[in-house]
């Protein structure tokens, strides 16, 4: 553990789902975390798994599906590079 962080309490796991809102449409979700600011609570995430359904297979077109897990909201995907991006997962067909 960090110098300065307390672990007061056991490890929490969250789960969400996004469905696409339409083909080759960027979609967002925001999952809310309640944290005590004047207890000085923070969030330290230890692991993530992005499981990313496969992408649709057009005849003669490559296609890709991608997810992220940030920080702030985005109005695009990021990359590892960016950083507010936690985790990128990605899945490709190439034609």
């Amino acid at each position: 553990m960090v110098k300065g962080l307390k672990s007061p309490s056991s490890p929490v796991v969250v789960s969400f789902s996004v469905a696409e809102s339409g083909a080759n449409t960027y979609t967002q979700a925001r999952v809310n975390l309640a944290l005590n600011v004047l207890d000085q609570e923070v969030f330290v995430v230890t692991g993530v798994n992005l499981d990313v359904l496969p992408p649709q297979c057009i005849a003669g077109l490559n296609t890709r599906m991608r997810g992220q897990l940030s920080t702030t909201s985005r109005a695009t995907i990021g990359s590892l590079s960016s950083t507010n991006i936690i985790a990128i997962a990605r899945d490709d067909i190439r034609m």
